[in-house]
C-alpha cells in the first residue's frame, strides 16, 4: 500500500517537521481541539502510523498549560492498559510542545455518532464496559480523567476502545494546578461537583 501524500507545509507544519527532525515523517493535520492540533505522522524507521498532538501556540505561552500538557504524558505513560491510549514520545522545541501516540484507524465515538446518530445496544454496552474497565484501572492507579466524552474514546480497526486525552486529569502523584473554584472539563459531560469547581474523584468520571 502506498504512503499517503504529504501536505504542502504551512508555517505550523513546517515547524513541527523541523522540531521532530528525522524521527517522524509528519504527513498532514487531522484536526484541532480546544488545547491542541493533531497531526498524522509515520515513524521514520518503523513506518508505523502515529498521531502527534501539538499544544496551541497561544496556550504554550502559559506556564500552567505547558505543565498540564506535560502532565498528560506523565499520567498516561503510567497507565499501561489495553483500553488506554499510550504515549509513545514527547518533545519540546522552543515554545512548541508535542506528544506522540498511536494512530487509531477506527476514529472516535464522536465520529461514529455523527455518522449513525445512534448506536446499537450491543455497541453501547461494549463501549461502556471497556471504558469502565479502563477507568477502574486508572482510578486504582490514582488518576481521575475528568473529561470523559465521545471525542476521547477511540477505536482500533477491530472496534476495541482506547481512552485518550488525559490533559486535565488529576493524579495523586501531582500537586494541584487548578485554582479552587475553577471548573475544567467539557460542560455537557461534567458532573455537578466538577462544574462547581470542587475536588473530584473517580465517581465524576463515571457520571
Amino acid at each position: 500500500m502506498s504512503a499517503p501524500p504529504l501536505d504542502i507545509p504551512d508555517e505550523a507544519l513546517r515547524e513541527l517537521r523541523t522540531a521532530t527532525g528525522n524521527r517522524y515523517t509528519v504527513v498532514k493535520r487531522l484536526g484541532s481541539g480546544g488545547m491542541a492540533h493533531v497531526y498524522l505522522a509515520r515513524h521514520a524507521v518503523l513506518g508505523r502510523p502515529l498521531v502527534i498532538k501539538v499544544l496551541h501556540r497561544t496556550l504554550s505561552q502559559e506556564p500552567e498549560m505547558r505543565e498540564r500538557f506535560r502532565r498528560e504524558a506523565e499520567a498516561a505513560s503510567r497507565l499501561v492498559h489495553p483500553y488506554i491510549c499510550a504515549i509513545a514520545d514527547m518533545g519540546t522545541s522552543g515554545d512548541l510542545e508535542y506528544l506522540a501516540m498511536p494512530y487509531y484507524a477506527g476514529g472516535s465515538l464522536a465520529d461514529l455518532l455523527a455518522r449513525r446518530k445512534t448506536v446499537s445496544a450491543t455497541t453501547a454496552a461494549s463501549v461502556a464496559s471497556q471504558v469502565a474497565t479502563a477507568l477502574d484501572y486508572a482510578h486504582r492507579h490514582g488518576v481521575v480523567h475528568r473529561d470523559i466524552k465521545p471525542d476521547n474514546i477511540l477505536f482500533d480497526e477491530d472496534g476495541n476502545v482506547a481512552l485518550t486525552d488525559f490533559g486535565i486529569a488529576t493524579a495523586r502523584f501531582h500537586g494541584r494546578l487548578t485554582a479552587s473554584g475553577r471548573a475544567m472539563g467539557t460542560p455537557h459531560y461534567m458532573s455537578p461537583e466538577q462544574a462547581m469547581g470542587r475536588l473530584v474523584d473517580g465517581r465524576s468520571d463515571l457520571y
